[in-house]
C-alpha cells in the first residue's frame, strides 16, 4: 500500500472512531435516560404517532384523536395480520388515500413471506431515520466492544432497495436496501 493510501485508511478510521464515539455517548445517555423509565417514553411515542396519524382512515375509524392510553389503544386496535390492513396500503398505492400513515411513503417494502401475494409496506422518511438511527447505534456499540472487527475492509451484504415501481409511481424493494442507502 502507497504512502498516500495510508494515510488515507489512517484518516478514515480516525474519523470513524470519532464518529462512533459520539454516536456512543450521545445514545449512551439517551438509552440510560428512557431505560431508568420506559413507559413514559413508551407513552409519548404512542400519543405522538396517534396524533401524527388521526385523520388517516385507519386512525379515524379506531378512535386514534381520542385514545390517551396504551389501555385504550389497545381496546381499539385488535393486532392484525397484514391481510387485515392490506386494504389501507392499497389505498394508498391505489388511490393517494392517506389510510394507514398520514406521512407519504418514500417508498414501499416487499417481503414474499407464506402468502401468494407480496407485501408491500409503507416506509416513510421518519421511519427510514429511525432504523438508521438505531443501526447506526448498534454499530457504535459494537465498535467499542470489539474496534478490531472494523479494521480492514468492510463488506455490507444488502438487497436492491429498487426492485420495480407501483401504481403510485412509489418504488418497492427491500429493506435492508433502503435502510443502507444504496441505489
Amino acid at each position: 500500500m502507497s504512502t498516500p493510501a495510508v494515510v488515507t485508511d489512517w484518516f478514515a478510521n480516525a474519523a470513524l472512531e470519532l464518529k462512533l464515539r459520539a454516536v456512543r455517548a450521545m445514545s449512551g445517555v439517551r438509552l440510560a435516560r428512557v431505560s431508568r423509565a420506559p413507559m413514559p417514553a413508551q407513552r409519548r411515542l404512542l400519543l405522538r404517532i396517534l396524533a401524527a396519524n388521526r385523520h388517516t382512515t385507519f386512525g379515524r375509524q379506531h378512535g386514534f384523536d381520542s385514545i390517551s392510553s396504551y389501555g385504550e389503544f389497545a381496546a381499539r386496535v385488535a393486532v392484525s395480520t397484514f391481510e387485515q390492513v392490506r386494504p389501507y396500503v392499497a389505498a394508498e398505492i391505489e388511490l393517494g388515500e392517506a389510510a394507514l400513515t398520514a406521512e407519504k411513503p418514500l417508498c414501499y417494502v416487499r417481503t414474499s413471506g407464506t402468502t401468494d401475494q407480496p407485501k408491500d409496506l409503507p416506509l416513510t422518511a421518519s421511519h427510514l431515520k429511525s432504523l438508521r438511527d438505531i443501526q447506526e447505534t448498534a454499530i457504535a456499540f459494537q465498535h467499542r466492544q470489539c474496534p478490531e472487527a472494523f479494521s480492514g475492509a468492510m463488506l455490507a451484504i444488502v438487497s436492491p432497495p429498487r426492485e420495480g415501481v407501483l401504481a403510485n409511481g412509489r418504488p418497492f424493494g427491500s429493506a435492508s436496501g433502503f435502510v443502507a442507502g444504496s441505489t
